[in-house]
């Protein structure tokens, strides 16, 4: 299994276990990185080995096409909470991290806009950690 695959894994279970949790919370995955354009690589890969279709790609560098910015968080949670007989929508990022990695430059960064935004930034290695961060955080905001 490789590192990403893993990391997915890992996801996934603490996904579940807080979905179980927090039966109103809606969580969405986002995915960062860059990609070949399908329509351009099946053109391109009838005439050509995949060999000098990515070779072509990086020297042109327009058709990859970029999803969300480098450091974002693997997930957004929008949690209905009440707080004063309302309720409130109120926005969770969270990153995923196993074994030892550490938060990269970029993803400080996301985490520093994030803290200006006012918008709870949760680090977690297992299911256990996010539940208590956000059970944490949901009595700082309802004062409890």
């Amino acid at each position: 299994m490789t590192k990403y695959q893993n990391h997915q894994n890992q996801l996934n279970k603490t996904t579940l276990h807080l979905q179980k949790c927090f039966p109103t919370f809606r969580f969405f995955d986002r995915h960062v990185g860059m990609f070949y354009s399908k329509r351009v690589f099946d053109a391109v890969k009838k005439i050509h080995t995949i060999e000098h279709f990515k070779n072509w790609v990086y020297s042109i560098g327009k058709f990859i096409i970029r999803i969300n910015k480098p450091g974002m968080s693997d997930q957004y949670i929008i949690a209905p909470i009440e707080i004063n007989g309302k309720i409130i929508p109120v926005h969770i990022e969270r990153e995923e991290k196993s074994g030892k990695a550490v938060l990269s430059a970029d993803q400080k960064k996301w985490k520093k806009i994030c803290e200006i935004m006012h918008v709870k930034f949760i680090e977690s290695r297992n299911a256990e950690d996010a539940e208590k961060e956000i059970r944490e955080y949901i009595k700082t905001l309802t004062g409890e």
